[in-house]
């Protein structure tokens, strides 16, 4: 599973089009937008993106992003694009997407989801359900005979290539009123089918011979996230406090997320709301910790400026704070 972010968005596009014909031709609306985020720890995020809506109740939303990160341990360059199509039915609606997310030298992500609302009054349910596949780059690794199936071997040394598959469950909730909202989510990964292609280039007290099975790269099953962690260590060890930074928590190789909102009208055309968020990522293990302030300026009736401000917590980490911008216009009805 590897796939060039240019041919995800390529084939998003592809339905981008007709759909936006649509949206066009029936009386619908497009909003675009673009976006940066800057902290102090000299990182910066990216943003494009659009949502075209058809009056009939389809739409379609394409999110795209690029992140440079100057990590303590590691500078970490990122690109995340992501793909969502969903129909109103009228109170039930039904959603399918696509994300790919991509860590320079590290990691690469294909997920697949799809998702449901229901809607009760001005509040509204929404569950989703994300299968994923992560490919970590080629890792040098360290281990012992016993761990990787080798009889009369004390410890082995050699190259590592790992995937994981997760899937994840997450659930929604908003309730809109004339002048104010709240809103929350949660979504937990399932982590399952560790495997690696293992190549041993050097043993201690034993004959190196390849892999598990024979010379060369051999497939290995894995059965606990320990493995992969040990085995792939020199693609995931960098990447830990990743929800941290200015990546899109989205992207990252999450055990769980969970976030709360509000927002409130501020005089005619402007918004007010603040966001926490809480992150546990699966292979770190690190707990990291979000406060998101932000303000939306109406400039006309289809042109909107919104500027946030930020703090982030994560173990072990430096604390750091961050600011945005994005510029946003809105076509038609």
């Amino acid at each position: 599973m590897r796939t060039s972010v240019l041919g995800c968005i390529a084939s998003l596009m592809g339905v981008a089009v007709p759909v936006a014909s649509v949206a066009a031709d029936s009386g619908g609306s497009s909003t675009f937008f673009a976006g940066a985020e800057f902290d102090n720890q000299d990182s910066q995020r990216f943003d494009l993106g659009m949502t075209l809506r058809s009056s009939g109740g389809t739409s379609l939303s394409l999110v795209g992003s690029r992140t440079d990160t100057e990590a303590e341990t590691q500078d970490l360059d990122s690109t995340y694009a992501f793909g969502k199509v969903t129909h109103d039915f009228g109170g039930i609606g039904l959603g399918a997407g696509v994300r790919h997310m991509e860590d320079d030298g590290f990691t690469e992500t294909l997920g697949m989801l799809g998702t449901a609302f229901l809607d009760f009054g001005q509040a509204r349910i929404t569950a989703t359900i994300e299968s994923r596949q992560t490919d970590f780059d080629d890792a040098l690794f360290e281990a012992s005979g016993a761990e990787l199936g080798l009889d009369d071997v004390t410890t082995a040394t050699g190259t590592a290539a790992c995937s994981v598959d997760s899937l994840g469950y997450g659930l929604g909730f908003e309730l809109t009123r004339q002048r104010w909202s709240l809103y929350a989510s949660g979504v937990v990964f399932d982590y399952s089918a560790y495997e690696c292609a293992v190549e041993v280039t050097a043993t201690t007290n034993g004959a190196a011979g390849g892999g598990p099975a024979g010379p060369g790269r051999a497939p290995f099953g894995i059965a606990r996230p320990a493995g992969v962690t040990q085995l792939a260590a020199g693609s995931i060890q960098p990447l830990g406090g990743y929800t941290s930074t200015l990546v899109p928590r989205d992207a990252a190789l999450l055990e769980s997320s969970l976030m709360v909102g509000a927002s409130v009208a501020v005089g005619l055309r402007s918004t007010l709301g603040v966001e926490l968020y809480h992150d546990t990522e699966q292979f770190a293990p690190v707990d990291s910790s979000t406060l998101l302030g932000y303000l939306i300026f109406g400039l006309t009736e289809s042109l909107s400026l919104e500027l946030n401000l930020g703090a982030r917590e994560a173990d072990g980490f430096d604390s750091a704070t961050f600011a945005g911008l994005r510029l946003s216009a809105t076509i038609g009805r």
